[in-house]
C-alpha cells in the first residue's frame, strides 16, 4: 500500500501564488534601489566638484556657476 501525500488544489495554488509573489516583489525593488544610487553619487560627486570651484576660483566665479546649475 502506498502512502502518498494528498494536497488539496487550492493549498498548490496558494503556495504557488505565495512563491511567485515573493519572487516578484523582490525582484522588482532592485532596479529602483540601483537607480537611486547612481542618483546620489552623481549628486555627490556634483558637489564636490562644487565646492572644488568655489575654493579654487571663489563664489562668483563661472566655474562654481556652472556646478550650481549641474546641481538643479
Amino acid at each position: 500500500m502506498r502512502n502518498k501525500l494528498i494536497i488539496p488544489f487550492y493549498c498548490r495554488a496558494s503556495l504557488v501564488g505565495a512563491v511567485l509573489a515573493g519572487f516578484f516583489a523582490f525582484t522588482a525593488a532592485v532596479p529602483v534601489a540601483r537607480a537611486n544610487d547612481e542618483c546620489q553619487e552623481r549628486m555627490a560627486k556634483i558637489d564636490h566638484n562644487l565646492h572644488e570651484a568655489i575654493e579654487h576660483h571663489g563664489a562668483q566665479s563661472s566655474q562654481a556657476e556652472h556646478w550650481r546649475l549641474r546641481d538643479a
